[in-house]
């Protein structure tokens, strides 16, 4: 059944949903798409590296000839509206950076007041981290984070770099 199922969820992430679902319509002997999408729910998708979609993406790829398994990680930015909201997909308040300030834009902003507090500090930005094929045409996201509009660049370096093991972990780059 395990098999199974993780062979149903890489025809999905492969074929997407509507690809799927006229698939299993047409009598391919798959799990039901609300069933492959439950266990989706599962992936973990909170702000951070995305673990999970190493694992998925190892899938995906697997049967893939060696040069077809050669990844760049690209790095984007967007503004986005500074504000506190309430998610309701974790129960959790959202709206702060997840990433740390840059030490000298906390330093610029206590010279002009001794009082600044960085944890008050409402994100600007949304970053992500996208894994892209170099000879295939594969992207997916594979991190993300909420920043202010200067963040600590040491941070973002261990990401690259985390974010780099495991794509060779999980075998996307042999």
């Amino acid at each position: 059944a395990d098999v199974t199922l993780r062979q149903c969820i890489t025809f999905y992430i492969i074929c997407g949903p509507a690809a799927y679902k006229f698939l299993v319509s047409k009598g391919f002997p798959w799990i039901p798409t609300r069933t492959v999408q439950h266990h989706m729910q599962k992936v973990n998708f909170d702000c951070g590296l995305l673990r999970d979609m190493f694992t998925l993406l190892s899938y995906k790829i697997e049967d893939l000839e060696p040069q077809h398994r050669i990844f760049g990680i690209v790095m984007d930015e967007m503004s986005i509206q500074p504000k506190i909201d309430f998610d309701p997909g974790t129960q959790s308040i959202i709206g702060r950076p997840t990433v740390p300030l840059n030490p000298k834009t906390i330093a610029r902003y206590k010279a002009k007041d001794p009082d600044f507090d960085e944890s008050k500090t409402l994100a600007t930005h949304a970053m992500n981290f996208l894994i892209c094929g170099m000879c295939k045409r594969i992207k997916q996201i594979v991190a993300w984070f909420l920043t202010f509009s200067s963040f600590d660049p040491h941070f973002i370096a261990d990401v690259m770099k985390t974010s780099g093991q495991h794509q060779r972990a999980t075998q996307l780059h042999k």
